[in-house]
This record gives C-alpha cells, structure tokens and sequence, in this order.
C-alpha cells in the first residue's frame, strides 16, 4: 500500500486528521477500550507507514478517541480517520493558561 501511495503522490495523503478507535470485542464480558491502547497505537502508526500521515504526534492527530463497538467474532480494532482542517484541529487544542 505505501508503495502504491508514494507513486501516486509522495505527500501524506492527510495533514491533519481525527481518530476515532473503535474495540469490537470477542465476548460479552466488561472491558476497558484503554486498556487496549498499545494495540490503537500500533494501527495509527501503521497509517504514518503507510503513508497516510506524515506523522501521528499532537500537531498533526486528534485521538484516537478510544470507543466499545459491537462484538465481533475473534475481536478487532477499527479506525475511523477523517480529515480536518487547520481550524479543527486548533478547537481541540488546549486555550487555558499554562500550567
């Protein structure tokens, strides 16, 4: 795939994107969409290999917003990468007086 999108075009396809990371898990039993954190991290750094973002840091991605989707046999992840302007992603950025 990487190599298709730098013949395609050598830019990232997006600049700045929202993450939307959706846990299908493999049972009914309680669980915690965090706590599978390394595993999102390790999608959204596959989509800067790939090409798709120059980078995943905070000046670039929004996310990923880490949410429970409806059980799937086996389990799995899902992202959800929308594009968003550089406005967007200054309404999520922090305004309050530095710390």
């Amino acid at each position: 795939m990487r190599a298709a999108l730098a013949t395609a075009n050598p830019a990232p396809v997006m600049q700045r994107a929202y993450i939307l990371g959706i846990l299908h898990p493999g049972s009914r039993r309680r669980i915690d969409p965090a706590n599978f954190y390394p595993s999102f991290k390790a999608a959204v750094d596959g989509l800067v290999d790939a090409g798709v973002l120059e980078d995943d840091d905070h000046t670039r991605v929004v996310g990923p917003d880490m949410r429970l989707g409806p059980i799937a046999k086996g389990g799995r992840l899902t992202l959800v990468v929308q594009e968003i302007t550089p406005e967007q992603h200054a309404a999520f950025q922090w305004q309050g007086a530095a710390l």
